[in-house]
């Protein structure tokens, strides 16, 4: 441990109109290093203290660090079984691609009834044929519009879960906030 010192200068003069005989001292400063031990007994008090905590809930799997090891800020002190999360990505990610196999589907059926109303349409305007298909026709193309609208939706919500599951194995990894001694306090 370094510890610099800084002495200051002091000087101390006598203002008078008759010369003193006390004598003037002078101490000069000077920058030196003070290699010193202290022994004592007692309890040391952490002045920065961090208290961790998971954001999932797991068996801890592995402990990287010892009781009163010295760690630095980012080192990993704790490893969280991640094994039921990655279970869960992978039936995410299968739902994911069910649900983007559902959008396409139902695109596919829009184009097919956008173009049956298109066709009832021109069939209606040539009198060939009666008003009653083109407003079945228009109730088929809203349905599937409608279902591309859910499916879309759906898609969406499955990526979003997806995205927080794989969030989650972030969170397994447990590092220090703060560079200190490790000292451990489970909670039972």
């Amino acid at each position: 441990m370094f510890i610099v010192l800084t002495l200051s200068v002091l000087v101390f003069l006598k203002i008078d109109s008759k010369p003193s005989s006390n004598p003037i001292y002078v101490n000069r400063a000077k920058f030196d290093t003070i290699n010193a031990s202290v022994f004592t007994t007692g309890h040391v008090i952490f002045t920065k203290e961090a208290k961790l905590s998971a954001e999932v809930v797991a068996k801890v799997t592995n402990v990287f660090v010892t009781e009163g090891q010295s760690v630095k800020k980012g080192q990993p002190i704790l490893q969280l079984d991640d094994s039921e999360i990655i279970k869960n990505i992978k039936q995410r990610k299968i739902a994911t691609e069910n649900a983007k196999l559902k959008v396409a589907r139902s695109q596919i059926i829009l184009q097919s009834h956008e173009l049956k109303l298109r066709r009832a349409s021109r069939m209606v305007k040539m009198n060939l044929s009666q008003q009653s298909e083109l407003d079945d026709a228009k109730t088929d193309f809203l349905l599937a519009k409608n279902d591309v609208d859910y499916s879309l939706n759906a898609l969406e919500q499955s990526l979003t879960q997806l995205a927080l599951e794989q969030d989650k194995t972030r969170k397994t990894l447990i590092v220090s906030p703060i560079a200190r001694l490790a000292h451990f306090n489970p909670r039972l």
